[in-house]
């Protein structure tokens, strides 16, 4: 429960222990004894929400960690493999898809890294017949597959709890509603009953009814960008969020005070004219203000790609994105982001391809200027 949750919560109890202690005042006035009862029912009912949400998650997420470890490194061992494989034939495409390592998958979240591993397993399978001399076999490329299922399994499983806690929430945001509905009629039917024979009982009421809470926070970034090389704040330096498309500016300061954003995780960016582009992947919750420090460094020599990739497709199925020649390549979020740094100046030749249709391929060529992020954005009817 957040703040405002627990506050609700409290002064829930506080008016149930006026109710009970206090009920022979209105025991003869019964739109106010329908009202209470009332009250006193969707109160106990805002318990078992409480319970929902409170589940405890420990022992599946450590399974779901270590197996989604378990997968990892295994299409990693062979990816690798892969990847010298393309290299050789000149395949410049899946040498970018094969091209991943373990800590590529730190920063992202399961959803994203299970995306990541069914695509790179699908251009391993797709391809296994063709790298034999490079010991891959279709037994690895099956026992990823089973590693991958694993993973898959207990995230499941681990979805299902966090539904179960989610309802909860849900469940406790729709109840507080209800419940605060209910005390409405309560303060119109009490208040102007009991103000004069009762006029003590009546500010023990509403000094119950207050809420001592700190409020609702707003969701978003507050970022604090200094140069790497302890010169000082970064004025001028643009953050823009992938996916919402918003952006903010740091002031002389340094500080940039983000908009506020949908609770998720999201691609940042961080350019401007005399620094190198930087680029972070944030994760940010409901009702939470994330504060960072972000250090840029001086002096600009690349510049940055972002973009979209829209699909009318069920499932909304992942792309694969490559910078033709370079060897980078990245794979669309959940949300069908996907970003790229360190982007020599110039126009490049950018391919997306549907790993559920490799053979349909799009291609760009935006110009890329230094310290700067041009948007490329992609379509598949």
């Amino acid at each position: 429960m957040n703040n405002k949750q627990i506050a609700k919560k409290n002064m829930y109890d506080k008016m149930l222990l006026f109710f009970t202690t206090n009920g022979t005042i209105w025991a003869t006035f019964l739109p106010l004894v329908a009202a209470i009862a009332r009250f006193v029912t969707k109160r106990e009912n805002l318990q078992t929400y409480m319970t929902k949400q409170a589940q405890p998650t420990e022992g599946l997420t450590t399974d779901k960690t270590g197996k989604r470890s378990k997968a990892v490194e295994i299409l990693v061992k062979f990816a690798r493999k892969g990847r010298a494989w393309a290299h050789d034939t000149g395949n410049t495409v899946l040498e970018g898809l094969f091209n991943v390592r373990v800590d590529d998958f730190y920063e992202l979240s399961d959803t994203e890294a299970l995306t990541l591993l069914r695509i790179v397993w699908t251009g391993l399978d797709i391809n296994v017949g063709s790298m034999g001399d490079y010991n891959v076999t279709a037994g690895d490329v099956g026992d990823i597959k089973d590693a991958i299922d694993a993973f898959d399994a207990v995230k499941e499983a681990a979805g299902v709890l966090d539904g179960v806690k989610v309802s909860g929430t849900e469940g406790i945001e729709e109840l507080t509603h209800k419940l605060d509905e209910e005390l409405d009629v309560i303060d119109d039917l009490f208040v102007s009953e009991y103000e004069t024979s009762h006029p003590g009982k009546v500010a023990e009421y509403k000094s119950d009814r207050k809420m001592h809470t700190v409020g609702l926070h707003h969701t978003r970034l507050n970022v604090h960008v200094v140069y790497s090389d302890g010169s000082g704040n970064a004025e001028g330096v643009v953050m823009h969020v992938v996916g919402p498309d918003k952006t903010a500016v740091s002031d002389i300061d340094g500080n940039i005070a983000g908009p506020n954003m949908k609770p998720g995780t999201y691609h940042v960016l961080f350019s401007g004219e005399e620094i190198q582009t930087k680029a972070i992947i944030q994760k940010v919750k409901r009702g939470q203000t994330v504060h960072l420090e972000i250090e840029v460094v001086k002096g600009v020599s690349t510049g940055s790609i972002s973009g979209h990739v829209q699909t009318n497709m069920p499932g909304n199925p992942p792309a694969t994105i490559a910078l033709v020649g370079t060897g980078q390549s990245t794979t669309t979020d959940g949300l069908g982001n996907f970003v790229f740094i360190g982007v020599a100046p110039g126009n490049p030749t950018v391919q997306c391809f549907l790993m559920s249709d490799p053979a349909n391929i799009k291609t760009a060529t935006p110009t890329v200027v230094a310290g700067g992020n041009v948007v490329v954005n992609f379509s598949f009817p």
